[in-house]
């Protein structure tokens, strides 16, 4: 399920709706003006910025499964930056 219209095709765009837009758009809806929306951003950019580490650290977890999250988790924080 979507959210903020992530990956729809609005009317008349030319392009689908981008990660960044998307939570914006989210967070209009939740009622969060755009400063307290990149405050959170920032906080959740920082507070992910060592997990590439903690995942690392993790010794059960099977090192194909580490590669995929961190490559997710890089994606999206590439994305939000």
């Amino acid at each position: 399920m979507p959210f903020g219209s992530y990956g729809e095709m609005p009317a008349g765009a030319s392009e689908p709706v981008k990660v960044a837009e998307a939570v914006a758009r989210f967070a209009k809806t939740c009622g969060l003006t755009r400063p307290q929306a990149q405050d959170t951003v920032n906080e959740l950019l920082a507070v992910t910025e060592s997990f590439e580490d903690r995942l690392n650290a993790l010794a059960t977890l099977p090192e194909e499964n580490k590669a995929r999250l961190i490559a997710r988790v890089r994606d999206v924080r590439k994305k939000l930056s």
